[in-house]
This record gives C-alpha cells, structure tokens and sequence, in this order.
C-alpha cells in the first residue's frame, strides 16, 4: 500500500537530501532540477515501487510557465 502524500513527501526528502517536494491541492510538486532524482527514487525504491507511467500530461499556466503531470502507478 503506498504512504499518503504527506508521508511519501517525508520519506522522499529523508533518501534525497537536498531534494524538497511540496504538496498542493493533494498533488505532489517536484521542482525541474529535481524530478529525475525523485522518479528514480519512487521507481527503484522497495517501498514505492512505481515504476508504471500510466498518462504524462502538460499544462499552460500563463504567462511563462508549464507544469508536467505525471501519473505513477
């Protein structure tokens, strides 16, 4: 069973320091510089196992700004 965002957020920033993750409207937000760090940790880490990328999304926040959805499973 996987943590609640809270608890994944704790224990993703306790095996990567340095790395910090911020919770917001129940998603999980991973800074640029830090996602491929974090994707390799939720995919190689026995406790998360997610190594299943089900749907990749972007989003146009205007002005100058993408956001890029990731569904893990």
């Amino acid at each position: 069973m996987l943590p609640s965002p809270e608890e994944l957020i704790r224990a993703v920033e306790a095996l990567l320091p340095g790395v910090s993750l911020t919770l917001e409207a129940g998603r999980v937000k991973v800074a640029a510089g830090d996602l491929l760090a974090v994707c390799r940790c939720l995919k190689d880490n026995e406790r998360f196992h997610l190594d299943y990328l089900s749907n990749l999304t972007a989003v146009d926040v205007p002005p100058e700004r993408i956001e890029v959805i990731y569904h893990l499973y």
